[in-house]
């Protein structure tokens, strides 16, 4: 796993805000941050108990955002609506999060003195070329990508404060669908597979790693990462039946676009041109293989 120095000092205790922390590296961030002896406060969409440390805040709301009386140190924003379906279905209410009550709430801590982590995607491309720099403008082809666009280039000019990090697919032991095909090749059952889906996968373990060092830069600006190279999802699939010890012949190879999965869903590339700035930080793109899993470990 390619880990960044991270420079902790014992007399320096934090308060950082995680936006999102119901989600899987929102939850990974806050535990990391706790763990560093930070004071972590967390967001959530649900109901919380109390006493808690989790702060009720629904970004389609921003006249019901909860106001900060004690400064902030580091957010990292997480949450937002991430599904590429409903983004498409949903274009208003989504831009509404995305997009708007995202920049009203980073407007908001920028005044609590906070310095701010927006993760981003590779979508804000549309996958026609691969490494694509930090200096590329940004051509996204599906919704979801569209609206991270919008809320990038909105947020970058409010501060220098703001770091925007766009990130290829994050795996963690949960995600899908390579946490069911490999239960499924586990039980000598067949899974499908698309030969024309790709990502360049990155662990959360990394990934946090990666977000623990900017934030202790606290460097502002545009920042990019992602796996080395592209995997099909067949070329996944084929490697976690070899991990399962499965039959090869149980991966079937097929295309999206015979399922009937849009265009602009399969982007044919994306990989990210790594930061300058990243890689001074000791940050190494890793193997998409040995990423996706170091993601799938529990």
């Amino acid at each position: 796993m390619p880990q960044l120095p991270v420079s902790v000092n014992p007399e320096e205790t934090r308060t950082v805000l995680v936006v999102g922390a119901d989600g899987t590296l929102g939850r990974a961030l806050a535990k990391a941050c706790e763990q560093e002896g930070d004071t972590v406060l967390e967001t959530t969409r649900r109901p919380p108990p109390s006493p808690t440390n989790r702060i009720l805040l629904d970004l389609s709301q921003p006249k019901c955002f909860p106001e900060f009386s004690r400064p902030l140190d580091i957010t990292f924003v997480c949450a937002g609506a991430t599904k590429l379906a409903a983004c498409e279905q949903n274009p208003i209410d989504t831009t509404r999060v995305n997009v708007d009550g995202t920049v009203a709430l980073v407007q908001s801590l920028l005044a609590t003195g906070s310095w701010i982590v927006f993760l981003s995607t590779n979508l804000v491309f549309d996958g026609s070329v691969s490494y694509r720099s930090a200096n590329d403008l940004p051509c996204p082809t599906c919704e979801y990508g569209r609206q991270k666009a919008s809320a990038e280039k909105q947020l970058l000019t409010l501060s220098p404060k703001v770091a925007v990090l766009r990130l290829s697919k994050v795996v963690d032991c949960g995600s899908e669908p390579f946490s069911s095909w490999f239960q499924a090749l586990s039980n000598r059952e067949s899974v499908e597979a698309f030969t024309d889906k790709v990502c360049a996968p990155l662990s959360i373990q990394s990934t946090v790693s990666l977000l623990l060092s900017l934030a202790r830069k606290r460097a502002g600006g545009l920042f990019q990462a992602s796996a080395s190279h592209d995997l099909t999802y067949a070329e996944a699939a084929a490697l976690l039946a070899q991990q399962a010890g499965a039959h090869p012949e149980q991966v079937l190879p097929v295309r999206g676009k015979d399922r009937g999965i849009p265009a602009s869903f399969l982007p044919r590339h994306t990989t990210l041109e790594p930061s300058q700035r990243l890689i001074e930080l000791g940050w190494t793109p890793p193997d998409p293989k040995v990423a996706l899993l170091e993601g799938l470990e529990k």
